[in-house]
């Protein structure tokens, strides 16, 4: 970003999405959260935004961004610190829309997951199971008594993620909190076949990696 426009919207951006940061001014670009997570949203508005999924496109967008606002559930669940069952699935269609088309560079696309936590990437492992993952979640005709594949993870997910966290948690402190949505969604992550999940992590010195997990 290099001018004010770009300053204020990007202001506008973060406030709008309540993920519990601030932005007060371009100082605060020097802080690798916001270095990082405003390129991605310059790359969003002028690059993702732009571009019309058809038999048309050329499919040259590599990354996608999603974030998690502050929503309280009822019951006092905030929204998951960690990536959810949807954006999952986003990811897997994503991939197999990308590879449908021919790119290229489909193997090497990413999905950024930004919460009150920080930020967590999703990334290809093994692409034939990503894409055969992605066609069993859009097959209607792979159920059980009524119950398709994509319904049955979404309520497997309901259950060993979000109303586990509200168990485990019960009014809980919020680094607690984010502590038991990721350990239960590591554990929920074992049946997606095919996705690796990372989340940047802070050594204390403002530098900071990616870990699998």
């Amino acid at each position: 970003m290099t001018d004010k426009d770009n300053y204020n919207a990007y202001h506008d951006f973060v406030e709008s999405k309540n993920t519990g940061w601030t932005y007060t001014g371009p100082s605060d670009l020097e802080n690798s959260f916001h270095a990082i997570l405003s390129a991605l949203w310059f790359y969003q508005e002028n690059v993702l935004d732009n571009i019309d999924i058809d038999e048309n496109t050329t499919a040259d967008s590599k990354v996608r961004i999603h974030m998690h606002t502050n929503y309280i559930f009822s019951g006092g669940l905030k929204t998951e610190t960690t990536p959810s069952v949807q954006d999952l699935f986003g990811f897997a269609d994503f991939y197999k829309t990308k590879k449908d088309l021919g790119a290229d560079d489909s193997e090497d696309i990413t999905s950024i997951v930004v919460s009150r936590r920080g930020l967590y990437a999703l990334r290809i492992g093994d692409p034939q199971k990503v894409e055969n993952f992605a066609s069993d979640i859009d097959n209607p005709n792979l159920e059980d008594k009524g119950v398709t594949y994509k319904q049955a993870l979404k309520n497997l997910y309901d259950k060993n993620v979000l109303e586990e966290t509200k168990l485990m948690c019960n009014n809980c402190p919020d680094a607690y909190e984010a502590a038991l949505f990721e350990m239960n969604f590591i554990e929920f992550v074992k049946y997606i076949p095919g996705i690796k999940v990372f989340r940047r992590l802070n050594d204390g010195n403002g530098n900071y990696t990616w870990e699998e997990i």
